[in-house]
Order: C-alpha cells, then sequence, then structure tokens
C-alpha cells in the first residue's frame, strides 16, 4: 500500500481466520521515496498482469475447487 507517495506498508498480513490467530504476521512502514517509487512501479505491473474477475471467469472455476469455497469456517484454523 502507498499512501500519498510519502509512505509504502509492506506487509504479510491477510484478512483470514488463521492470519489473525495462528501467523506471525509483520508489516514494514517505509519512508524512503527511492523505495517507494521502486514499489509502486512493482504495483502498476502486477496491475498490468491482471484481469478483471467477471461472472465468466467464476463461472469457469474447475467444482473441485469451488467445492473449496464451502469450507466450513473452523476448518481455516488449522489450515
Amino acid at each position: 500500500m502507498i499512501i500519498d507517495y510519502t509512505v509504502a506498508n509492506i506487509s504479510t498480513a491477510n484478512w483470514d481466520p488463521r492470519s489473525f490467530y495462528l501467523n506471525d504476521e509483520a508489516s514494514c512502514i517505509i519512508y524512503d521515496r527511492e523505495i517507494i517509487a521502486h514499489v509502486e512501479r512493482e504495483i502498476n505491473e502486477d496491475k498490468a498482469n491482471s484481469r478483471r474477475l467477471t461472472k465468466r471467469v467464476i463461472d469457469e472455476i474447475p467444482k473441485w475447487e469451488r467445492s473449496l469455497q464451502k469450507t466450513p469456517e473452523w476448518i481455516y484454523y488449522y489450515f
């Protein structure tokens, strides 16, 4: 994440139960403008290599993979 081109946050934090309860997550706040510019280039490259998530893309997800979406939340704690 880049804030006003003056601060960057590089982080391993995920928004899932396992990350909140089991993993040791870390964040790094960066104020160096040269590094922030590099991070911005990386983000822009990632965006250029991404694709829009549409209903058609979702419908093309294999059934076995789609079944994982129905995994009970308590199982995330262990995996």
